[in-house]
């Protein structure tokens, strides 16, 4: 999406997946007090950093952003200082971000801004800032990276467009920016905030353990396997059968306590779920066929399962973009459907959207990904050899493979040094 940032589900053979919304559990006990309505408390131990060893990527909407072995990289557009490098020139190869004062474990990037977690559980963000979506109680751009002020013991970062999550050790769930739709779940919409600020019924103790962002909406997985949105609501992405804005969480329809979902991911205007057996659904925006259910221009308010991708699919991963979505098996092989006007689902063309899944062309090495990614119409992935993979819209740079403005509808190597 413009920057979805998506949860990546645990690859069975070992691999260790640092991304963002991974290992995190935990919380729930609103700073305004227990209300009606509220999402019940489950409290746990304090939820664990992502390795320092682990590899992810993620897409803003026309740039990139990777964390490799705890160093952060970035290319592509750079108007707003997206790239984090101190300039804002366009950078159609790797840049490394500048200013960090420790290795990164986990990362995000929105529309236009990006978000990394350090060793030490700090969020350092950088890029536009119109809505006061860098949590710097201000709302310049930054050209590099700014530590978040109001935050402690970070695990897990997310972005929309122009708002940003994170999610702390004890299951707290903190927002800051655009809230014009309710995507900061403070019941306070549409009062922006430039400073970070806890979630309606999402303090200490929640249960939660994973966060994801669409365009304008929230994302949350709870330890119990259900699942809970914030936001816009108006192309159904909330899941919660209907077309509502909602400025405080409220549970997607069939994904309650015990519905074994292990990953969520937002795009632009819809959302999946991954379960533990496989199976891939999908609701919201479907003008694309970003859905999968082999229907475009029907849009879904309750999830929908992806056409082939049921239980004992092999489905491990899951990541969505604009308008289209990925999904990794665990052998590496990844599958795409919805919009492909630039070539983001691999297959080797382009202009011709996919209502169901098709294969992307394999990467050029075998076994499980590390990560996988979606910016605003490109796809990126990391493979378990730590090679970095791109595909689709390079308006801008944002494959990183210098090619710029060439799109690429097949996956190229990202030369990363």
């Amino acid at each position: 999406m413009n920057g979805p940032k998506a949860d990546i589900a645990h690859v069975p053979q070992g691999v260790v997946i640092a991304l963002v919304g991974l290992l995190v559990a935990a919380a729930t006990a609103c700073s305004h007090g227990a209300a009606a309505g509220a999402p019940p408390a489950h409290p746990s131990a304090p939820l664990p950093l992502p390795p320092v060893t682990g590899s992810s990527v993620v897409g803003g909407t026309q740039f990139t952003l990777a964390s490799l072995g705890g160093r952060a990289l970035a290319w592509g557009a750079n108007t707003s200082g997206e790239v984090g490098d101190g300039s804002t020139t366009q950078r159609p190869t790797p840049a490394q971000v500048v200013g960090l004062p420790a290795p990164v474990v986990a990362i995000a990037s929105g529309s236009g801004h990006s978000l990394v977690v350090t060793t030490d559980g700090t969020v350092y963000s950088w890029g536009h800032n119109a809505s006061g979506q860098l949590g710097d109680g201000t709302n310049n751009d930054r050209p590099q990276p700014a530590q978040v002020s109001g935050l402690h013991d970070v695990r897990a970062v997310a972005a929309g467009d122009t708002f940003s999550m994170a999610l702390e050790a004890d299951g707290s769930v903190f927002t800051w920016g655009n809230n014009q739709s309710g995507e900061l779940g403070d019941g306070k919409a549409p009062t922006n905030h430039a400073s970070p600020a806890v979630v309606w019924g999402l303090g200490s103790g929640s249960g939660v353990i994973a966060i994801a962002a669409g365009s304008s909406f929230a994302i949350v997985r709870k330890s119990d396997g259900s699942v809970w949105e914030w936001g816009n609501g108006t192309s159904g992405q909330l899941g919660d059968g209907t077309n509502d804005k909602l400025s405080a969480p409220a549970q997607v329809k069939g994904l309650g306590p015990g519905a074994g979902v292990i990953a969520i991911a937002g795009g632009g205007a819809h959302a999946l779920a991954l379960k533990s057996d496989g199976t891939v659904l999908a609701w919201g925006g479907n003008q694309s066929g970003q859905l999968g259910d082999g229907t475009a221009h029907t849009d879904r308010s309750v999830p929908v399962g992806v056409a082939g991708l049921g239980p004992g699919s092999g489905v491990v991963e899951i990541a969505a973009g604009e308008s289209f979505s990925l999904s990794a098996r665990g052998d590496g092989s990844i599958v795409a459907w919805g919009n492909n006007q630039s070539g983001q689902l691999g297959d080797g063309t382009s202009r011709d959207d996919r209502s169901t899944p098709v294969a992307a062309h394999p990467l050029g090495s075998s076994g499980p990904l590390r990560s996988l990614g979606a910016g605003g119409s490109h796809s990126l992935a990391i493979t378990v050899d730590n090679q970095v993979w791109a595909w689709g819209s390079n308006s801008t740079g944002q494959l990183g493979d210098g090619t710029a403005p060439t799109d690429q509808l097949t996956p190229v190597r990202v030369t990363v040094t």
